[in-house]
């Protein structure tokens, strides 16, 4: 009996070398070295199952997979993010920017240079939404479901979308041998170097206004909102942190979705997903309906806890749905510091209303009031994610993540 295993990015045999370890101190306790392998595998995988749920397939396993890169404590605030290139880790930036466009205007970067051709079409006086997928989500189609959402976004919300997708090279590896996963360092340099990338792209669009003669309103920092998806969370951070290194400016918001976290058995990560990167740091972390949300730690200005049941539809990747539902104002939901919250579908153009002191907006639309700072709220979709799936309607196709 063999484990099979992923093998993410450039992984060494030498890397993450606990599961070996771990198996040689126990192997002489147990009868078979069938036992032990299965032992193992059951004792890794309840552990994965059970905390991990962002996009469909097999993220649940690569979800910890992806976190071994940041499981040794360490951080891209010593790298010169400058320096950093990779050669075939192409970067998709897939960006709505006109009411009157057909399909994403979709630019793969392949040498650390953002397209002037993107740059120009971002310049345009609009504000801008930049999403950062997870690290195995990706958006290849120009017309599909993902487009029809950020193209709804972009018109409820008048900024620019840009969707960014940095899909990590995974092969499946077989055989006994479970340290063959990804290499640490490896992993974090890719993490700043998508950052840098998104960085390269806000600061491009600024220069660009800035050396044109037509004139015109130019982007301002304080229009950027920076979102990131489990793995992506932590690239979206450390694009803020970039951002404010070189212009000691910060954007609008940071909305950091269901950020991915270490398994109980691995070291805890040194996320840079923190108060004080954005003007407006919220965090949406998934639990259990009837878990204590007090496990995870309080990480932004404000820290929301989405609840739900095992085995709902639309729990595979919750928070993203949640976060279609409310960018395109098909859902507004209003968090409370006790009890489930409130959704509150559209109803034609009549506006929502505003959050009571106990209340918090979930989402992108957000604003931070200083007396909320610090405290945590709960959503709670257990008994409506009937309303979630019918609002969302073809949205709430799981293929959304992997067109």
């Amino acid at each position: 009996m063999c484990l099979h295993w992923l093998k993410f990015g450039n992984a060494s045999a030498n890397t993450l070398t606990f599961f070996d370890e771990f198996y040689q101190s126990f192997e002489s306790k147990i009868e078979s070295k069938e036992k032990m392998l299965f032992f193992l595998y059951t004792i890794i995988f309840a552990l994965f199952l059970n905390e991990y749920n962002a996009a469909p397939g097999v993220k649940k396993l690569f979800r910890s997979v992806e976190k071994s890169g940041l499981s040794k404590g360490k951080s891209t605030e010593n790298l010169n993010v400058d320096d950093l290139k990779f050669a075939n880790f192409p970067i998709t930036f897939a960006c709505v920017t006109d009411e009157e466009l057909i399909g994403f205007h979709k630019v793969v970067v392949n040498d650390s240079v953002i397209p002037s051709t993107l740059l120009e079409r971002l310049d345009n006086g609009r504000g801008l939404s930049l999403f950062f997928h997870g690290a195995i989500n990706h958006v290849t189609t120009k017309y599909g479901l993902m487009y029809h959402f950020a193209k709804e976004w972009f018109t409820e919300s008048g900024s620019n979308i840009c969707i960014v997708s940095y899909n990590f090279d995974m092969e499946p590896v077989s055989g006994c041998n479970p340290a063959l996963v990804a290499q640490h360092d490896e992993a974090i340099k890719r993490l700043g170097y998508v950052a840098k990338l998104g960085r390269d792209l806000i600061t491009g669009i600024q220069d660009t206004c800035w050396d044109s003669e037509d004139g015109g309103k130019c982007l301002n920092i304080h229009e950027v909102d920076i979102i990131g998806f489990n793995f992506g969370a932590h690239v979206a951070a450390q694009t803020c942190e970039f951002l404010k290194q070189k212009m000691n400016q910060k954007v609008r918001m940071l909305l950091a979705l269901d950020p991915s976290r270490t398994a109980p058995i691995m070291i805890e990560p040194k996320v840079a997903i923190k108060k004080g990167i954005a003007h407006y740091v919220q965090v949406i972390h998934t639990t259990v309906e009837g878990r204590n949300g007090e496990v995870f730690e309080k990480s932004g200005d404000v820290d929301i806890y989405l609840k739900y049941k095992p085995g709902q539809p639309l729990t595979d990747g919750l928070d993203f749905y949640v976060h279609m539902a409310t960018a395109t104002k098909r859902l507004y939901m209003l968090a409370s510091e006790k009890g489930s919250g409130t959704i509150i579908k559209r109803r034609g153009r009549q506006p929502f209303p505003e959050p009571k002191s106990n209340e918090c907006v979930v989402g992108v639309y957000s604003a931070l009031n200083p007396k909320k700072t610090g405290k945590r709220y709960v959503i709670s979709v257990a008994n409506r994610i009937g309303m979630l799936k019918t609002e969302l309607g073809s949205y709430a196709e799981s293929t959304i993540l992997f067109e």
